[in-house]
């Protein structure tokens, strides 16, 4: 039997945004034929690593505060156009049922991914949708009224309408790829600057973190830099450069901040408070993880993309690299800092305890011990082995202040102070993110700008749509980055259904 060349829908990535992408046209239009192409050996991949395998597929927070991008105008009227209770109504009728939990995170209630991928096909084989795996595009072009798609093998595809769902570089263990950024270039689309994001963050005390390795925390870190704010505040003309979004995101840098603890290689000191030009980027609070690169868990990873953005990826590996390149750059495990700049991060460790609550349970814990014993004064606050590197920083700290700081005459209290500072301003070197196989998103894109934000379909040629995680629109953990790939799928299916009906 030979193999249909010509369907009025391809779909070009069988991910999350395609396969309802795919739902929705059909659903629009019952007569339409329509063709999903996934360049992997099986759809939906992504989708049954999401959420730890359980598939945070949205938010009943949904919120633009969730979201970012060079131009938010897409972002913005998506989710204004189609709630949170919209999609949830989208999925029922396919039989997957959701439920939310304490912290407005949406789960299927299998609470398994596996159960909405495998309803997202069988729905797909309801409608007679072809789904072809291993089947890689690497060309697209508008032949008079239709499109022409060329894939690896060299087999050629028309359809009247096209939706480009093929995902992003995060995760390319899982299928993610530059797939559909080359097609956006081959049709000159505007690409913003690719780079990886919610990915754990690289520091310089490597020591400390392969003797800290598998400590979780909960805390509250806040992300610093001298050289970012300075270069945004002093160079207006960044504006009018290519990255001029990258600096965007660093707008709110307004506040300065004075603390007590500074570096010396990678031991920490206690100095007089004085203000510093460190400035404040952008704050996440929850669970931190030490490795023996850095550090992990979801507030770091929340943190990532204002590193990334001054990373030497932004160069090595941006979209805009020749499209015809027969050979593409290697993926890098990690990414270092340019050499121009510099981050910290200033980490709450005790963030639930009031300054009065904390002195009261320090001075309740050196009744316990003594001064002498400063180094397990944070035993009961933190976890065993950081409460241990922590208290014997502390202690090394509080025999190396002078005696007119008061030492002799109220140690006691001085300790104490020097306890607070510990567990209120931990500082440690940011010197880099890792790459894009431990990224859970890519931040930059295909620019929205070019999209009507109505239909998901591109302004200046007919007939193509584009939807998902290729797109610049990246959010926030929670469910909000499969909230936009299912929303923004299924408006272009729409679209697209409605154009062929």
């Amino acid at each position: 039997m030979a193999v249909k060349q010509s369907f009025d829908l391809v779909i070009i990535g069988a991910g999350a945004s395609g396969l309802a992408a795919a739902i929705a046209a059909a659903q629009t239009s019952t007569t339409v034929q329509i063709l999903v192409l996934e360049a992997q050996d099986r759809p939906g991949r992504k989708i049954l690593a999401s959420g730890n395998g359980r598939c945070n597929i949205s938010n009943l927070n949904l919120d633009q505060n969730n979201f970012c991008g060079r131009d938010q105008t897409l972002s913005r009227s998506l989710i204004y156009r189609f709630s949170t209770t919209s999609l949830r109504y989208f999925l029922d009728q396919l039989g997957i049922v959701t439920v939310s939990d304490a912290e407005g995170r949406i789960y299927p209630l299998s609470n398994q991914a596996a159960t909405v991928l495998s309803l997202l096909l069988e729905a797909c084989a309801i409608a007679q949708i072809e789904v072809r795996t291993e089947s890689p595009v690497i060309r697209l072009e508008r032949v008079k009224e239709n499109w022409l798609i060329t894939l690896l093998s060299g087999q050629r595809i028309k359809s009247r309408r096209v939706i480009i769902a093929t995902g992003s570089l995060a995760a390319p263990q899982l299928g993610g790829s530059r797939a559909g950024y080359n097609l956006g270039q081959q049709l000159e689309l505007d690409i913003v600057p690719v780079y990886p994001a919610l990915t754990p963050l690289l520091l310089a005390e490597k020591k400390m973190c392969k003797s800290l390795k598998g400590q979780r925390f909960r805390g509250s870190a806040t992300l610093l830099s001298k050289t970012v704010a300075t270069t945004f505040l002093a160079d207006k003309s960044f504006r009018n450069q290519k990255n001029k979004q990258i600096m965007r995101a660093t707008a709110d840098l307004t506040e300065k901040t004075s603390d007590s603890l500074a570096q010396r290689g990678n031991e920490q000191i206690f100095q007089e408070p004085t203000e510093s030009a460190w400035r404040q980027i952008q704050s996440a609070r929850g669970e931190f993880l030490l490795t023996d690169y850095g550090l992990s868990g979801i507030a770091a990873m929340e943190l990532s993309g204002k590193v990334a953005a001054f990373c030497e990826v932004s160069q090595q590996e941006g979209p805009e690299l020749p499209v015809k390149r027969a050979k593409l750059r290697p993926i890098a495990d990690s990414y270092p800092l340019t050499s121009d700049k510099e981050f910290q991060l200033k980490i709450d460790l005790v963030p639930d305890f009031s300054d009065t609550e904390l002195r009261a349970k320090l001075w309740q814990r050196l009744g316990q011990i003594s001064p002498r014993q400063a180094d397990r004064l944070f035993s009961g606050l933190l976890p065993l082995r950081l409460a241990e590197h922590l208290g014997h920083s502390l202690r090394n700290e509080f025999a190396k202040l002078p005696k007119d700081r008061g030492r002799e005459e109220n140690p006691s209290a001085l300790l104490i102070d020097l306890a607070i500072s510990t567990l209120r301003s931990w500082r440690l070197n940011v010197t880099g993110v890792r790459g894009y196989e431990q990224a859970q998103i890519s931040l930059g894109g295909i620019a929205t700008e070019m999209l009507d934000a109505n239909t998901m379909e591109v302004k200046h040629c007919p007939g193509l749509y584009i939807a998902g995680e290729v797109l610049d629109v990246a959010g926030n953990t929670g469910g909000y980055n499969l909230h936009f790939a299912f929303a923004s799928g299924i408006i272009a299916g729409e679209s697209a259904g409605k154009a062929l009906a």
